[in-house]
């Protein structure tokens, strides 16, 4: 359950969670045993987005996967033999939560206090890993609700807790795990009865006059809307990179923002003017075919033209899960959940997946071109860059260029 393309997932009907779509004021801070827990939404969101979705099947190190990651079939078998929808993989994911994910984290907690976050960051580790006989129990996010561990502590050692796959250590697997302890450890302190703090900054206004619209600019990462301009204050949502927020007032470095029938507070330190015309280099991360760029963000509207997997696209803007994207002269919109931020990272691993025979590593990116070297199919190679279907491979010494046809994504 590795398969990292950054999608956010829509409500899982039918499953129980707190309603809503993140916690309201003081659900984090109050502290249950976990047969008093269930997931919340912004749980289930976070599995979404930390799996991501993928409509056909891919070997997954140990097994064959589907949809967020969940097991597709009892054997092992090829790439693309099987499709799903997401409405079909939301069923799925919603009876592996709820069949192993949540039993597993309340029965290797049993008698253990935590609040809402730190309970969804468990099921989110048991649903990535399986959680078994006593992994979890042992896990040091375990040991840090048991105060055998500080939060540094923890932080630390969770940052190299289960991250290998088949005895390799996987980046996006250490990366999972700083975004669970991040979940694990947000927003823990303790409420005040007298919920003044927070609610004073509720606007009784029926209309508000906005300064404009801005962009979030964070690095990587989405940008925390909080109930009260203060970083202790609940989140509300997790806002994407590139997104454009209408902004009604800002006040001592915050900004009073509206997003996705939400108001909250973002800080102005990861907001830019969209004035700017900021855009971001994203990466098509589909699992073999190209991705569409449509005329509107809308799945019925027309295909102006198909990007190839790997190709590194400008995105200006990113609204409901839709990318407005300039590539190779036409300008239109793709889905986010086949784009991924081009900073992620500079080099990357990809497994040889021919049929039977190697595969040829040649002088440059055409197939006319000097082969250098023939490489084995299942090796696992090293990935610096991707550009029209050709990717820049280095392997045994040897540097040149692979299709991309035949290269899979080693997490």
């Amino acid at each position: 359950m590795k398969r990292l393309i950054g999608k956010v997932c829509v409500f899982v009907t039918g499953l129980t969670v707190f309603m809503g779509a993140f916690p309201v004021s003081g659900l984090y801070a109050d502290a249950a045993s976990a047969s008093e827990l269930s997931i919340s939404q912004n749980g289930i969101d976070f599995i979404c987005e930390k799996e991501g979705f993928s409509a056909t099947c891919y070997y997954d190190s140990s097994q064959s996967s589907i949809g967020y990651g969940t097991r597709c079939g009892d054997y092992a078998h090829s790439s693309g033999q099987h499709s799903i929808t997401e409405e079909e993989a939301s069923a799925e994911m919603e009876k592996a939560i709820n069949n192993y994910c949540i039993p597993n984290v309340r029965r290797q907690t049993d008698g253990i206090d935590m609040n809402q976050n730190q309970f969804d960051a468990l099921v989110s580790f048991t649903y990535n890993t399986g959680g078994g006989t006593s992994m979890i129990k042992n896990s040091p996010l375990v040991k840090y609700l048991q105060g055998t561990m500080t939060e540094d502590e923890a932080r630390s050692a969770y940052a190299n807790y289960i991250v290998t796959s088949g005895g390799r250590v996987l980046t996006g697997l250490i990366n999972r795990r700083k975004s669970e302890a991040d979940l694990f450890f947000s927003d823990t302190d303790s409420v005040s009865d007298d919920s003044s703090a927070d609610s004073s900054y509720e606007s009784t206004d029926t209309e508000k006059i906005s300064l404009g619209k801005y962009k979030v600019a964070t690095k990587d990462d989405p940008l925390s809307m909080r109930k009260a301009p203060t970083t202790s204050s609940d989140i509300l949502a997790y806002i994407p990179k590139g997104t454009t927020l209408e902004v009604y007032e800002i006040s001592e470095g915050w900004a009073n923002v509206s997003w996705n029938g939400s108001e909250g507070y973002c800080s102005m330190a990861y907001l830019k003017s969209a004035d700017e015309n900021i855009t971001s280099q994203y990466v098509v991360a589909t699992k073999n075919d190209p991705l569409s760029m449509r005329q509107a963000p809308d799945t019925s509207s027309s295909i102006l033209t198909c990007i190839p997997r790997g190709t590194t696209v400008e995105v200006s803007e990113i609204n409901n899960g839709w990318a407005k994207v300039s590539w190779n002269g036409s300008e239109g919109y793709c889905s986010m959940a086949y784009l991924k931020s081009a900073d992620e990272e500079t080099v990357s691993e990809y497994i040889i997946a021919t049929k039977d025979d190697p595969l040829n590593m040649r002088k440059s990116p055409d197939t006319s071109s000097s082969i250098l070297t023939r490489i084995p199919k299942g090796t696992t190679v090293e990935v610096s860059e991707i550009n029209n279907g050709w990717a820049n491979v280095s392997w045994n010494g040897f540097k040149g260029y692979c299709s991309m046809t035949y290269l899979e994504k080693a997490e």
